[in-house]
Parts: C-alpha cells; sequence; structure tokens
C-alpha cells in the first residue's frame, strides 16, 4: 500500500493493519515514546509513527535517523495530538537501509541554492516535490492529448555522440563485455575504434599513475618531516631568547601520517609548570605564537611579511624584545600594522593618515634618520 491510498479514505483503515515502506523525515524519540515523520513520495504529506517502549527493539528504532529507508507494520488509530487526524500505531519496524549522520536533507529549511547542489536528494523536499508532481501531471497531460489525436511522440537521434557538444569527445557506446575484450594479435580490441586504448595500455597507464601518486605522498612526508624538526629546533631556541629561559616544543598527534595529523603547541615560561598554550595569558600567548612565526621564517624564509596588530597584547619590555629580534631577518621586508608606539621606535620607515582639512585625508611617509626642518 502506499501512503497516498492511505490518506484518500484513511477513516475506513482505523483499527485495520497496514504495511508501508518509504523514508524517515524526522524521528523524534522521547524516553518511554516516540514520533516518525513518515513518507514514501507518493503524497505530500506525512504519515506520523507513533511507537512506545513496549516494542522490543525500541532502542534501536528511537535511533534511526533523517533519511533511513524502513517498511512499517501497525494498526491505524485516530490521533490524540493536533496536525493530524489519524496516525499509525507501530506493531514493527524493519530498516531496509541506513543513513548516514551527515544526511543533508534535514528537517529544516533549506535554500534553493544549497538543494541545486543535492540533485539526487532534492525530490524528498516539499517545494520539488510540488515542482516534480507538477511537471509530471503536465507532461502526461500534453503527451496524451497529441496521442489522442494521433500524433507519435519520436525523440531523434535516441543515442549518438552528438546528443550533446563535445559528446563524443568524452565517452563512447559499445555492447563489447569489458571484462573480456576481443583483441587483435596486435593488442587492439578488435571491432573497436582503432584509436580506443586496449585494456593493457589503460592498466599500464593506470599503475603509472598510482606509482606517480605514490612517489608524491613519500617525497611530501619527507619534505614535511625534514622542515617540522627544523622548526621544532627554531622553535626552542627563539622561545628561549624571546621569554628569557623556559621551555617549549611541538609535537604530531599522529607520526605515521604526518600530512593529516594535528600539531600540538607546548609551552613552558620561566618559572611556570609545563602546560598548554591554551591554558597561558594572553601576552604569554602572543609571544609564543610570535616565536612560532619566527620559528617559521628563519626555516623557510619569504621576500615580505605583512603583521597586522601582532604584538597588540604586549608590554613595552616585550615588544622591544620583539622588534630586536624582527630586525635579525636581514633578507624580509616586514611592513607592520600597529597602535604601538614603542613598536614604531624600531621602524625605518612611518607611514601615517591625517586629516589636514575637513573630510580630506592625506598620507605621511617618514623615513627615520633623514633631515627635515622642524
Amino acid at each position: 500500500m502506499d501512503v497516498k491510498d492511505l490518506f484518500k479514505d484513511i477513516e475506513s483503515y482505523e483499527g485495520k493493519s497496514v504495511t508501508l515502506e518509504g523514508w524517515v523525515r524526522n524521528n523524534r524519540s522521547q524516553v518511554s515514546f516516540g514520533f516518525i515523520d513518515f513518507n514514501d513520495g507518493t503524497y505530500f504529506k506525512n504519515l506520523q509513527l507513533v511507537y512506545d517502549n513496549t516494542l522490543k527493539d525500541f532502542d534501536e528504532i528511537s535511533k534511526i535517523r533523517v533519511g533511513c529507508a524502513i517498511k512499517v507494520t501497525g494498526t491505524i488509530v485516530k490521533s490524540e495530538g493536533k496536525g493530524q487526524s489519524h496516525e499509525l500505531k507501530v506493531s514493527s519496524i524493519v530498516l531496509l537501509g541506513d543513513c548516514p549522520e551527515n544526511y543533508p536533507i534535514q528537517p529544516k529549511k533549506h535554500t534553493r541554492e544549497f538543494l541545486r547542489e543535492m540533485a539526487y536528494l532534492r525530490p524528498r523536499t516539499n517545494l520539488y516535490n510540488a515542482i516534480f508532481r507538477v511537471r509530471s501531471v503536465a507532461a502526461q497531460a500534453i503527451h496524451e492529448y497529441f496521442a489522442k489525436n494521433n500524433y507519435i511522440y519520436f525523440n531523434s537521434p535516441i543515442i549518438t555522440g552528438a546528443d550533446c557538444e563535445g559528446s563524443g569527445q568524452m565517452f563512447e557506446i559499445t555492447t563489447l563485455d569489458l571484462d573480456n575484450l576481443p583483441k587483435t594479435s596486435e593488442g587492439k580490441i578488435s571491432g573497436g575504434n582503432s584509436k580506443m586504448a586496449t585494456y593493457d595500455e589503460m592498466l599500464e597507464a593506470m599503475q603509472e599513475l598510482q606509482s606517480i601518486i605514490s612517489d608524491m605522498d613519500k617525497t611530501i612526508k619527507t619534505k614535511f618531516k625534514e622542515n617540522f624538526d627544523q622548526v621544532v629546533v627554531n622553535f626552542e631556541e627563539i622561545f628561549k631568547e624571546l621569554f628569557g629561559g623556559g621551555h617549549a616544543e611541538l609535537t604530531l598527534d599522529n607520526e605515521d601520517n604526518p600530512l593529516e595529523s594535528g600539531i600540538d603547541i607546548i609551552a613552558q615560561p620561566p618559572g611556570k609548570k609545563l602546560q598548554n598554550i591554551n591554558l597561558m595569558s594572553g601576552g604569554e600567548k602572543t609571544m609564543t605564537a610570535i616565536a612560532l612565526m619566527f620559528a617559521v621564517l628563519k626555516t623557510k624564509p619569504t621576500p615580505f611579511c605583512i603583521l597586522d596588530e601582532v604584538e597588540a597584547a604586549l608590554d613595552d619590555n616585550n615588544i622591544d624584545r620583539f622588534a630586536r629580534y624582527l630586525r635579525r631577518f636581514d633578507g624580509i621586508q616586514f611592513a607592520i600594522v600597529t597602535h604601538q608606539k614603542a613598536t614604531m621606535e624600531h621602524a625605518d620607515v612611518l607611514y601615517g593618515v591625517t586629516m589636514p582639512e575637513q573630510g580630506i585625508s592625506k598620507v605621511l611617509s617618514l623615513r627615520l634618520g633623514d633631515d627635515f626642518d622642524i
């Protein structure tokens, strides 16, 4: 039975047992009972299923996720709640097809832009369900009209390489058994296009590509590990210099898979116990982050670097340490956005914006060390 047939005269099924197959739109489980919004795609309205803890598999039913396909048997009864006249009291539910937790069509409103990316699932939503029903009825009415007037529906070409632009270059249609291709003495597929690659050639190309990917992964892992180990050494040295002592280290969560592993930052300022960076003060976090940035730059220098308010949480003494270490990078040009006067004192060139007249801004630059009239 379909949900559509059931809703045509649901009162006549009151007290009778029915069996339906369809999908779960929503599952609202409680401690001792639960409700499932059920639909099989034949009717716009959902059928409410009611189940309770008298069922032996109550715990399993309460965990059925949205999008799962089920087969349900139960009795049609009058509903005690609002929103529907009747509901189905469940006697058994069989899970036909499970659904992952990240199933995208959840019981909430979705934008049409989002649904365009889910073309294979959007018919399950009310919006596209209604649109496709109208389209189906309209297309059927058009075909019926022309059929009654002795027209013949003819789709030409049915299957050719010219059905869409460029399709001839994308695929070829064949009746050959791909697992047992007939070959000529030269190893080519007989009866096929002379330009078509042989099975052995495709297999060889696939193996070569897999070998290249494997070599690339090995090279990337080796390079990453070499540079990461150097960053660890630099981080320890720079941390001690900026803090005047202490200990710091970087560790990988998964040494066997470094490319997808997380990185833990452990820092111990002088006079404090070893702890995760998240437990440190704002200034300590800033100095630790700066030490890590300098460690990376020391390992792999870059010609130009922009720093935006990186030292905002530091006091003047720590700003002085930061600026003095910054000057060691002779080959890197730094552009620093700051409001700290202590940082400006170490700059080679200052740039600022002033407003000499109302509504008119002007950029000023000052190269420290230049002579100018006051």
